[in-house]
């Protein structure tokens, strides 16, 4: 009996982030025996949505999947980044990473909001492909210690950027901010070596800064920008440069 009880606990931890449906949370369509996913829609290809949940990042298939708001029925495509949704499926998912749901059957929109993974990743590819050669690097640190992004969020925002980064670069990526990477040694008064750090920093007024630092005498960035959303897309203005 303890055997049995110890391996139903060990199943219900694999779960974590997906529950049952209920009468509550239940998309449309969804019967109360199926799956939910509380999940932040980071990406929508066409054919599938990058997602972010307290229990890590999924790519979902759009392949018959009904999408609803209010009860009424959308096309998939009208699904975009920075929607919180509620995603009904069979329980199964595909344990590659990120994980995998073949089988979701509908994605319910819960909220809305403006997308800030887009674009601190557009401000910090940026601010990447200015801090100079990129062959002697070993390891590119993301901070995002001084954002208000969620954690599954900002590990999506690594994902992203990981794979940006990967096409011009071989080194290790790491999310770790600089009194980290101080404490471990890895910088000190003569700068990072081998490596470089990429930054965000919110400011007032949905102001934020962004920038690289390699050392005293290595870096550069841009202060106070402001962004607006066009179209779904991001349209920067990098006010303040400045380099060391």
């Amino acid at each position: 009996m303890l055997t049995l009880i110890c391996v139903l606990l060990a199943s219900s931890l694999l779960l974590t982030g997906c529950t049952k449906g209920s009468a509550a949370d239940t998309p449309t369509g969804v019967t109360e025996d199926e799956t939910t996913l509380s999940a932040y829609v980071v990406r929508n290809s066409g054919n599938d949505l990058l997602v972010t949940a307290d229990s890590g990042l999924y790519f979902v298939s759009l392949d018959g999947v009904k999408v609803f708001k209010n009860s009424k029925e959308l096309e998939s495509g009208k699904l975009s980044a920075g929607m919180s949704v509620l995603i009904g499926y069979d329980g199964s998912i595909l344990e590659t990473y990120p994980a995998q749901i073949a089988s979701a059957r509908t994605v319910k929109i819960v909220s809305e909001a403006e997308d800030k993974i887009s674009l601190y990743e557009q401000a910090l590819k940026k601010v990447f492909d200015e801090s100079g050669s990129f062959s002697d690097l070993k390891t590119v640190a993301l901070d995002f210690s001084s954002v208000t992004l969620t954690e599954p969020q900002k590990n999506a925002l690594w994902y992203v950027l990981s794979n940006y980064l990967r096409t011009k670069t071989e080194a290790n990526v790491i999310c770790k901010s600089y009194d980290e990477l101080q404490k471990d040694g890895r910088v000190s008064e003569e700068g990072f070596k081998d490596g470089v750090i990429l930054s965000v920093k919110e400011g007032k007024s949905n102001t934020f800064s962004v920038g690289w630092y390699k050392g005293p005498l290595g870096a550069g960035g841009y202060s106070d920008c402001t962004a607006k959303l066009h179209g779904g897309e991001w349209k920067i203005d990098y006010k303040t440069a400045w380099i060391s």
